[in-house]
């Protein structure tokens, strides 16, 4: 009997081991990193292993299931901002958070039954882009706008940070040329580009950002002291309330790009005068005709 009873044990294990080999399914992703921490020693690097990926924080990573014989896929991610379904559910388009770990799990469907495959992502630092520009940009709707007049040069410095990784790679890009520079100059501008930047560091992660230079019409004119224009550039100026009791205001102008007003007699006399604002007060002006210098 007992002989019997180890003959039906082995042979019911052996048809479950079969079972389970013929539903394999392992995780791929398109990223790999072999990541190098300055806080640690540099001769044992954050890498891939069996149970673990890596990936950047912030950033979009693919991921397949890799499977001979599978007809149904179900995903599941924890520590992400959300996903997509890509290649016919086969994989998935993950947009990761900015947390320390994530978890990527998929089950699948065979003929034979089901089995999944469970991967934890270690989420990595991402660097943090930064740069200033000479001439100064202006922020419209994400991009760095940069107005120059036609054939001035334009100076990028990068001012990117990191906390626990080093920055190893540079990029910049415009229809001027490519340079994998710290920082970046484009001299003598007769055409309008954008200019793409990107920082990455050693673990691979990158980030980037956008500017956009634009020409203002005419060409660069020099007046003095009075500063920089670009001759045949038009504006109107505005000056509110006309006539008033109280106080002016000059319209059409930033309040940062007026250097003075001063308020000027018919005879000529300087009587006001103000600075670094576009408004004037004129409740001690006896009523009268003046004329406004800005």
């Amino acid at each position: 009997m007992k002989r019997i009873l180890f003959l039906i044990v082995f042979t019911i294990t052996t048809l479950l081991v079969n079972a389970q080999s013929d539903c394999n399914v392992f995780i791929t992703s398109n990223f790999s990193s072999r990541c190098l921490l300055t806080e640690f020693d540099k001769d044992n690097p954050l890498e891939e292993n069996s149970d673990k990926m890596l990936a950047c924080k912030g950033s979009i990573v693919e991921y397949y299931a890799e499977s001979d014989n599978a007809t149904l896929y179900t995903w599941t991610v924890i520590g992400a901002y959300g996903y997509n379904l890509i290649n016919g559910g086969k994989g998935i388009s993950v947009s990761w958070g900015n947390g320390n770990i994530g978890k990527v799990t998929v089950q699948v469907i065979t003929p034979n039954g089901a089995c999944e495959a469970i991967k934890n992502i270690t989420l990595l630092e991402k660097p943090e882009i930064n740069s200033s520009s000479l001439p100064n940009y202006r922020l419209e709707n994400g991009i760095k706008i940069i107005e120059i007049c036609l054939g001035e040069t334009v100076i990028f410095t990068n001012e990117s940070t990191t906390s626990n990784t080093d920055l190893v790679g540079h990029y910049w890009e415009s229809i001027y040329g490519k340079a994998s520079s710290e920082n970046y100059t484009l001299e003598n501008i007769m055409q309008e580009t954008s200019v793409l930047h990107k920082v990455v560091n050693n673990c691979g992660c990158e980030d980037e950002e956008k500017y956009e230079i634009r020409i203002l019409e005419g060409q660069k004119l020099e007046l003095s002291c009075y500063g920089t224009v670009c001759e045949g550039a038009e504006g109107t100026l505005y000056l509110v309330p006309n006539p008033a009791s109280t106080y002016v205001k000059v319209e059409g102008i930033e309040q940062d790009n007026v250097s003075e007003l001063l308020l000027i007699d018919m005879t000529g006399k300087n009587l006001k005068k103000v600075q670094a604002t576009n408004t004037l007060d004129i409740q001690d002006v006896l009523k009268g005709t003046y004329i406004l210098r800005v």
